[in-house]
């Protein structure tokens, strides 16, 4: 066993496993707290979203959204043109995008100066209190707290694994795409990507083993999203069962089965895994202390809190949901009960996002789940079409609309498909949490024009209806007051 070595002073505050988004987070907040810390990175710091997720996607897609409005630009009263893509150069503006984030205080150096103490390899868990370095030091620690993320989670097609396919760990590290690309699974990484692509000239087959895409969004706003892929040119089938992979002449040949039951054979130059992630729970000692990993992942409380005290868990190894933002959010929760035990707050509301145009945000319960939980009598739907936004009608982008759902007079719920969607997501994830009714929301002064306005008339809807259902209320005490007066 290596040579236990603590830092000058004692023991560590906190040893972080893995600097991610949720790592970062965690080891700059328990450092700025003055906390004794250090962090391990068998790889490159910033993790899965830096380098594999969030900020490479949403790089391709503003390269993808410029090509799509050149083809468009009738719409606006500009002559139209086919964009001549550069797909190297894309990837390289991809790459440098990424150089540039990195080197902007997620560098070894940069946390070193901040007083985070660095180690490169892979980490475990030791004995009690002590997280072992390979091949370096063992670090005695208060706490740990593990972000290890996820990989892509592989579907059971036979013949996949050995003739190769692209994932969203290696599709970016190539000078490009391929010319045609079948897309495994149609859910928030497949439309994302597929849309992209398919606007910078790659042909793309997606393929979904549901009877839907996007199966925990409202099922009208994934049919606006299904029917927009299409209009651009993107092949989109549903309920595909498939059997096994090969390779034919050099180009990658999917079979199966099709919605209707018939033999189906699909061929592109190459595949692209999206059919979700897996925690990355292997080799971090978790079996040493009897840490229980179920099918999503380590299973922690709302607290990121495992089964043994000293050890913590958050982010895609938890596998509540893959989202960054929702890493960071646990991270910080963790960091503050470890060291501040019984300041944090209830269950966190969690808004989910799709970054395709146009975005597609959601948060709370959907219209079905909401009825489920609460009965159809006590939910009502309120809807606002995009098309009768000002502001989506001034930019001619009108495809989409904000729904919100209530349940006994409070939003328990919202979805929202239009041109930045995510940013409007916030205020309604502070409605839901909250539990503010739409009059709280009418209450509030929006600018106008914006797509918010059309959250603001769904809000004024509701308070003027319910003014008029007060009227008469309102009236009968009017006149029993005026009849104690003249008594």
């Amino acid at each position: 066993m290596a040579t236990t070595t603590p830092p000058e002073g004692g023991a560590y505050d906190l040893v972080v496993i893995g600097l991610g988004s949720a790592g970062l987070i965690a080891a700059e907040l328990a450092q700025s707290l003055g906390l004794r810390v250090a962090a391990v990175e068998h790889g490159r710091i910033g993790g899965e979203s830096l380098w594999r997720g969030c900020v490479p996607s949403k790089a391709l897609s503003a390269s993808a959204h410029v090509a799509h409005e050149m083809r468009h630009a009738d719409r606006w009263g500009i002559v139209p043109a086919e964009p001549e893509i550069d797909l190297a150069g894309i990837w390289e503006r991809i790459h440098q995008i990424q150089e540039d984030i990195a080197g902007t205080g997620t560098d070894p150096a940069g946390l070193r100066a901040a007083g985070v103490d660095v180690f490169h390899g892979s980490a475990a868990l030791g004995d009690e209190g002590v997280v072992e370095v390979e091949g370096g030091p063992s670090l005695p620690t208060r706490f740990a707290l593990l972000c290890t993320g996820s990989s892509p989670d592989v579907p059971p097609v036979a013949g996949i694994e050995e003739m190769g396919y692209l994932s969203t760990e290696t599709i970016w590290s190539a000078s490009g795409p391929p010319a045609s690309l079948l897309v495994i699974g149609a859910g928030r990484t497949g439309c994302e990507l597929g849309q992209a692509l398919q606007r910078l000239g790659v042909q793309v087959t997606l393929l979904e083993r549901e009877g839907r895409i996007l199966q925990r969004d409202e099922p009208e706003h994934a049919a606006v999203v299904a029917n927009l892929l299409r209009e651009e040119g993107a092949t989109l089938e549903t309920a595909v069962q498939l059997e096994r992979a090969e390779r034919v002449a050099g180009r990658a040949v999917l079979h199966g089965r099709t919605a209707d039951g018939a033999a189906g054979r699909w061929e592109a130059d190459e595949i692209l895994v999206a059919t979700g992630r897996r925690p990355n729970a292997e080799g971090i000692g978790l079996e040493r202390h009897g840490i229980r990993v179920a099918a999503h992942g380590v299973v922690t409380d709302g607290s990121g809190r495992t089964a043994v005290p000293w050890i913590y868990a958050v982010g895609d190894l938890t596998g509540r949901a893959h989202f960054t933002h929702l890493a960071a959010a646990e991270a910080t929760r963790a960091v503050r009960t470890m060291f501040f035990p019984g300041a944090q707050r209830g269950p966190m509301v969690v808004p989910r996002c799709l970054f395709t145009d146009p975005e597609l945000a959601q948060v709370g319960l959907t219209e079905a789940e909401a009825r489920l939980a609460h009965g159809n009598d006590r939910v009502r739907v309120w809807r606002r079409p995009l098309a009768s936004v000002d502001r989506t009608r001034t930019s001619s982008r009108t495809a989409g609309s904000i729904i919100v759902v209530t349940a006994r007079g409070r939003i328990v719920g919202a979805s929202v498909l239009a041109p930045a969607a995510t940013e409007l997501i916030g205020e309604l994830t502070i409605a839901v949490e909250r539990r503010w009714r739409l009059r709280d929301l009418a209450a509030t002064i929006h600018i106008y024009p914006a797509v918010a306005t059309g959250l603001q008339q769904i809000a004024e809807e509701a308070a003027i209806e319910s003014a008029h259902a007060l009227t008469p209320i309102a009236r009968l005490r009017t006149r029993a007051t005026r009849r104690r007066g003249a008594a």
